[in-house]
């Protein structure tokens, strides 16, 4: 899984939305439940607009990372 994230990631720094949408996809577990764990922290677990809120945001925070990431030797 690390060296399909670092391939999709590589393909939306050169600017490919199929590859960032694959990312999105391979993280939306993730994603869902960390917007669960803060609407519930927000006391607002039934609110399903603040979660999709959440959602969008963890999002554009994993587009910014890919697109900022700089791969180091070794790691």
């Amino acid at each position: 899984m690390i060296l399909e994230t670092r391939s999709l990631i590589a393909q939306v720094v050169s600017g490919d939305d199929a590859a960032f949408a694959h990312l999105c996809e391979m993280y939306d577990p993730l994603i869902k439940s960390m917007s669960r764990r803060y609407a519930y922290l927000s006391d607002s677990a039934d609110d399903e607009q603040l979660r999709e809120d959440f959602s969008q945001e963890a999002k554009l925070a994993l587009y910014r990372a890919a697109v900022t990431y700089e791969e180091r030797s070794g790691e």
